[in-house]
């Protein structure tokens, strides 16, 4: 605005931009590498403040030590002159039990009964919101080998991997081994519970991948495909009494 009030006072033209405006003042020029008059380029003002930037980097530098990578830990089975025995890795405590593995339910976290034969009943009641979670988790971890439905012909199966045997049709081969034929329906939902924690021939176990409760869910969601495609198994379970509640006479 003020270079417009000089101009049009002296009769100038309106500037049309702002590039007819008057230049900003432009600071002098650095000295030039190598000429006559200097060494080093920029003035003495920029070359300090260069100098105590540097010296403030390498000041912080020698501060980031890894301390946290040195540590006094011992790699597990160690020797430790710390303890009479010299181990590193301590025993547990006599009578105590980690948080979350007190497991005295031989039924439900292990698929046994009191004589350690495999259970026949499941561990809790199979709801209908327990057989939707197990129908999740099959289809995640069992689908790719069983099939959706159950009958060995998973995509891994279509591509060459051992084929497992189906649910409603073929027999245990666990039990063949035995000198036995039972069939996949009749044998016990504990035997199951056990091939999905321990796993069994060409079948990885899935004890860290399913927790105890979603491995139980998938063994009634594979017994509720087994009574959907085996009239037997159907005419068994409508001839097995019903079980007693408790209080009944």
């Amino acid at each position: 605005m003020r270079n417009w009030f000089i101009k049009e006072a002296a009769g100038l033209p309106f500037p049309l931009s702002r590039c007819d405006a008057d230049p900003a003042p432009q600071p002098p020029p650095l000295k030039e590498r190598g000429s006559r008059t200097g060494g080093v380029s920029g003035s003495p003002f920029l070359l300090g403040k260069g100098v105590r930037g540097l010296g403030l980097f390498l000041l912080l530098l020698a501060g980031c030590s890894q301390q946290m990578a040195e540590h006094a830990g011992y790699k597990p089975l160690r020797k430790n002159e710390f303890f009479a025995d010299k181990r590193a890795s301590r025993p547990v405590v006599a009578g105590t039990v980690a948080r979350g593995q007190l497991r005295i339910d031989a039924a439900l976290y292990e698929g046994l009964d009191e004589n350690g034969k495999e259970v026949t009943e499941f561990p809790f009641e199979m709801t209908k919101d327990v057989l939707a979670r197990g129908k999740q988790r099959y289809e995640i971890f069992c689908s790719v080998c069983h099939g959706m439905s159950g009958q060995g012909d998973g995509r891994v199966v279509q591509r060459g991997f051992t084929k497992p045997p189906s649910y409603s049709a073929d027999f245990s081969r666990s039990a063949k081994l035995k000198g036995k034929d039972i069939k996949l329906i009749d044998i016990p939902v504990g035997h199951i519970f056990g091939v999905i924690t321990k796993g069994y021939g060409a079948m990885p176990d899935l004890y860290e991948q399913i927790p105890v409760r979603d491995r139980w869910a998938i063994v009634g969601y594979v017994r509720a495909l087994q009574i959907s495609q085996s009239p037997e198994l159907r005419k068994k379970l409508a001839e097995k009494p019903a079980p007693k509640k408790e209080g009944a006479k």
